[in-house]
């Protein structure tokens, strides 16, 4: 039987891709594929290009009305320092992060972090580092501040809010 072209019904739901995304990330334990992601994390890459051009189009949508747009750099859980440490293993043991992976999500977040500080530069735009503000978080206590390797719990929400606030009340550039 050929496989069918339809889109699956539950590929409309974000809950359902999210939990099958998440089974996925259990099944595979593929260092090759991450290596391979690693390769792919460029700015002249199809979903680099949609990223840069999705956030320009909010600064052209928000220029002509007076909105100021700022692009916020946030912290991700996994980082190359915490790679040799006693973080690294509650990362592993607590969080869906594994180690074929841990690697992919510290260079996700440094390539995002360079794009962002890149986008500013070019087009003017304010860039807001929390990551900073999370620095002084570190193993179990830096696991709670997240759900996962990049969303955040309430407390970590509270965090990033915070920082973003300090940050703008002090006029930081």
């Amino acid at each position: 039987m050929p496989a069918s072209t339809e889109t699956p019904w539950w590929y409309y739901s974000k809950v359902l891709q999210n939990i099958r995304v998440r089974y996925m990330n259990y099944q595979s334990h593929n260092d090759t594929l991450y290596q391979t992601l690693i390769a792919q994390l460029r700015r002249d890459r199809p979903w680099g290009k949609a990223y840069v051009s999705n956030l320009l189009e909010m600064q052209k949508i928000a220029s002509p009305i007076g909105a100021k747009m700022i692009l916020v750099n946030l912290p991700g859980l996994c980082r190359k320092e915490s790679r040799d440490t006693s973080e690294y293993e509650l990362i592993i043991s607590r969080t869906r992060v594994t180690t074929e992976n841990f690697d992919y999500w510290v260079e996700i977040k440094l390539f995002v972090a360079a794009l962002l500080k890149e986008l500013g530069r070019e087009h003017g735009i304010q860039v807001i580092d929390v990551s900073s503000a999370f620095e002084s978080f570190s193993g179990a206590q830096r696991i709670e501040l997240f759900t996962d390797e990049m969303h955040f719990s309430d407390a970590g929400a509270r965090e990033v809010a915070n920082a973003i606030y300090q940050a703008m009340a002090s006029g930081v550039k």
